[in-house]
């Protein structure tokens, strides 16, 4: 998901805070979720949700500015009958 840095995601320095670049996690975890097709029905009928049990990530060498774009994902690394985690 491609995703334009804004001012009040950033510090002082024009960097993305630590608080922010976990709420664009959680933002392409929704969008995933939608993808995927769990929609509220989905989950009143199953009784399942999508939960996020850990992170992980990686920057290049230099921090994203504001202003520039930044790609985020989202990738299940392990499921089973009753969760999937990533």
């Amino acid at each position: 998901m491609d995703h334009l840095l804004t001012y009040y995601e950033c510090d002082e320095t024009g960097h993305p805070t630590m608080s922010m670049l976990l709420s664009m996690f959680s933002t392409v975890s929704n969008a995933h979720e939608t993808f995927l097709g769990i929609d509220k029905q989905t989950v009143l009928s199953t009784g399942g949700a999508w939960v996020i049990t850990g992170y992980a990530g990686s920057l290049e060498k230099e921090l994203p500015h504001f202003g520039e774009h930044v790609v985020l994902g989202t990738r299940a690394v392990a499921y089973n009958r009753f969760f999937c985690f990533a």
